[in-house]
């Protein structure tokens, strides 16, 4: 199902774009590696048909029916959603915790979205945090060091089949960041010859180079595969290119010798079936869990602080979420002070006319600046009380509270009044204001 379900790059930015044009959804982002795909979107204000809607949009774009799918499918709303993605770019939700890669998939991400123009201020607020707890992780702990990873697991079974690696043909099919980073491993334990065959030629000889081997055009991968000892596939291509109808004649001229196969794609490039053939040892992510799960064991100890980190990200977030609210009262208040100030500044103009333009301009910044210090502890309070509280104020005392004017006083007190404020008692009011 995580393979009927992936969305490969096409198919995710066709999935965004439909999304933002529904008028349900503002926002949206995916993720989709060899582990999960994952959609995040901001909805607006009427969310009733979002799962239909999201889940229509998914759907179209996988080919997978909604009966089909949907046991597999989990739901996560702002708190827990923001919560999940920040474990995720931290590499604690990842079937080898630790592993490092799921962030650079993270800030690939996030850059889809943007280029599909499907990103806003709270999506990519979402993800800069994410990519922050994940950075974090990794610097401010030790989980990732050293973490075991899919090229570790693939080196450890390899050995299994292969008594000296280092006399091993390799054949790296695809130019993905986990078979590269398998292809390094491989070289560390002293293979020495290694092959890359991508679609884009380019890339292969490239590749081939920063990995001191050769590269093959990929149609002529077949031809390959008799001299190859293990073969390791990334490409994202949707369906098998390595099926055993292929397979079979190869093995028959191996005469025995076995061929090691570590599928790392999602959807998988190698036939299941495939696998059944006599001499073919093939794995792909999900077998790589036995191998996984001794060392995730032994790495419990390194996760408190990360996710300690994760929380903290996630709560900056949430906490920034929150003052978002204050932003139309903030608006409308520096909108109405403003308004105030210039039809005051209107009638004062017509009454002192016999004044420069340089005298005028100084008028006018003095008035600004006395705006912008009116207003700039109820800006303040607003932004610091909307994190984290209910509406628990009457009128009276938020007023005390928004413009900072301390404890409510005695009636004795508030009714002597300091000299300025008797003085203005004094003057006629505008009726108007």
């Amino acid at each position: 199902m995580r393979e009927r379900a992936a969305l490969t790059g096409e198919h995710a930015s066709a999935l965004l774009s439909e999304l933002v044009r529904d008028a349900s959804i503002r926002e949206a982002a995916v993720i989709s590696t060899c582990n999960r795909t994952e959609i995040y979107v901001v909805a607006a204000e009427s969310t009733a048909p979002l799962r239909r809607v999201l889940l229509d949009t998914w759907l179209r774009e996988c080919g997978v029916d909604a009966d089909t799918l949907d046991p597999f499918l989990f739901w996560k709303n702002t708190p827990d959603a923001s919560a999940h993605i920040m474990r995720v770019a931290a590499g604690l939700d990842s079937q080898i915790r630790g592993e490092t890669q799921v962030l650079g998939q993270v800030r690939g991400a996030a850059k889809l979205a943007q280029a599909a123009e499907a990103a806003g201020p709270v999506l990519n607020a979402l993800f800069r945090h994410a990519i922050e707890a994940g950075r974090r992780t990794h610097t401010e702990t030790e989980l990732s060091r050293g973490a075991f990873s899919i090229g570790h697991a693939t080196v450890d079974l390899a050995s299994q089949v292969f008594a000296d690696l280092s006399h091993a043909r390799v054949l790296l099919v695809g130019a993905g960041d986990t078979s590269i980073l398998t292809a390094r491993h491989l070289i560390d334990r002293g293979v020495t010859q290694i092959t890359v065959a991508n679609r884009t030629l380019e890339r292969a000889e490239s590749l081939a180079e920063s990995l001191g081997g050769t590269a093959v055009v990929f149609a002529d991968v077949s031809r390959h595969l008799s001299a190859t000892d293990i073969l390791v596939t990334s490409t994202a291509a949707p369906q098998p290119i390595i099926t055993r109808a292929m397979l079979a004649p190869v093995m028959r001229s191996r005469r025995g010798r076995p061929l090691f196969i570590i599928d790392v794609a999602v959807p998988r490039d190698v036939e299941e079936a495939a696998g059944k053939l006599d001499d073919v040892f093939l794995y792909n992510i999900d077998d790589l869990e036995a191998c996984v799960a001794q060392d995730t064991r032994a790495r419990e100890s390194e996760t408190a602080d990360a996710e300690r980190i994760a929380g903290e990200e996630a709560g900056r977030f949430l906490a920034w979420l929150e003052t978002r609210a204050a932003a139309p009262v903030i608006s409308g208040l520096r909108e109405r002070l403003d308004a105030i100030r210039t039809a005051d500044l209107k009638q004062l103009r017509a009454r002192l006319s016999h004044l420069s333009d340089a005298d005028w301009a100084a008028i006018e910044t003095a008035t600004l600046a006395m705006m912008n210090r009116v207003a700039r502890e109820p800006i303040l309070r607003l932004k610091q009380e909307t994190v984290g509280k209910a509406d628990r104020y009457d009128l009276m005392t938020a007023a005390r509270e928004i413009f900072g004017l301390g404890p409510e006083r005695g009636p004795a007190e508030a009714n002597t009044l300091p000299d300025d404020a008797a003085t203005a008692q004094e003057l006629p009011l505008d009726p108007t204001r």
